[in-house]
C-alpha cells in the first residue's frame, strides 16, 4: 500500500551492504505537529545512492510502502515492519517541488497504475482510560473452552493495560 509524507530530514545514515549483495540506507523523517513524530524509511538496492543529493534540514515530500515479513530464525519467530521509500522529493518553502533541487527515485516492483494516496498526519494525543473502548468477548461456554487452545489462559477482567 502506498502512502505519504511530508517533513524535515532529520538523520541520514550510510549504506549498509549485506554479503548477498543486498543493501540498504535508513532515513529519518521529522513530521511536525502537537507531538512531533520521527519517522524511518529506508531505500534498497540501487535506490539508495537518491539520498546522496538530499541533506539533513531539507524539507521533503516522501511517498513509500509499508511492508511486513515473518522471520523464524534461532530465537523464534519475529516480526519486521518496514517502511521502503519509492520517491523522495525536495520542497521549497512553500511546500511545493523544488525544480532544481528535485530527487526523485522509482523502484522497479513499483506498479504503474498508484493505489490513491494518503496523507500522513501526526498521531493525536492518546486517549485516557475512560475513552478507550471497552473490548467485546463472546460468552465463555464448556463447548468454546473445551475446543480453545487458550483453555489454560486466566479470563481477562477487560481492563485494557495500556
Amino acid at each position: 500500500m502506498r502512502q505519504e509524507l511530508k517533513g524535515r530530514v532529520e538523520h541520514i545514515a550510510e549504506t549498509r551492504k549485506f554479503d548477498s549483495g543486498f543493501q540498504v540506507r535508513d532515513f529519518v523523517v521529522e513530521i511536525d505537529g502537537h507531538y512531533p513524530q520521527y519517522i524511518k524509511l529506508q531505500f534498497d538496492r540501487d535506490s539508495c545512492s537518491k539520498l546522496d543529493s538530499i541533506e539533513v534540514g531539507m524539507e521533503v515530500h516522501v511517498e513509500y510502502f509499508l511492508n511486513g515479513r515473518k522471520w523464524n530464525g534461532p530465537d523464534g519467530i519475529r516480526y519486521f515492519t518496514t517502511l521502503r521509500a519509492a520517491n523522495i522529493q525536495v520542497l521549497d518553502s512553500q511546500g511545493l517541488n523544488s525544480g532544481s533541487q528535485q530527487a526523485q527515485t522509482q523502484t522497479s516492483s513499483i506498479p504503474s497504475q498508484a493505489p490513491p494516496k494518503v496523507e500522513a498526519s501526526p498521531l493525536t494525543p492518546p486517549l485516557t482510560s475512560s475513552e478507550v473502548p471497552k473490548a467485546r468477548h463472546p460468552k465463555k461456554t464448556e463447548t468454546n473452552l473445551a475446543n480453545s487452545r487458550f483453555k489454560d489462559v486466566p479470563e481477562e477482567d477487560g481492563d485494557m493495560p495500556f
